[in-house]
């Protein structure tokens, strides 16, 4: 199952990390939630939890993500300090 969208929640899509939408409202259409997302360009747009999930990612997960990618360049960076590789023979 999909995770569950809070309103006022900040998503953006994961294609163009520029465009963010806004969660106004939730509904269940025939057992399946949508969400009403606003941007600041854009009308009202209804998506399926699913389309959500396919297609966007909430801005705290998005800041988690750039955590991790911090974490594992420093441990790169400290490995390649400690183990210098030598390519040339």
């Amino acid at each position: 199952m999909a995770r569950e969208y809070h309103i006022n929640e900040t998503i953006i899509r994961k294609g163009t990390l520029r465009e963010k939408y806004s969660i106004k409202e939730k509904k269940f259409v025939n057992n399946i939630l949508h969400y009403i997302i606003q941007s600041n360009n854009s009308n009202d747009i209804i998506l399926s939890e699913y389309a959500i999930e396919k297609d966007f990612i909430s801005s705290i997960q998005l800041a988690k993500n750039k955590e991790k990618d911090n974490f594992i360049k420093l441990f790169k960076k400290q490995i390649k300090k400690l183990l210098p590789l030598n390519t040339k023979q």
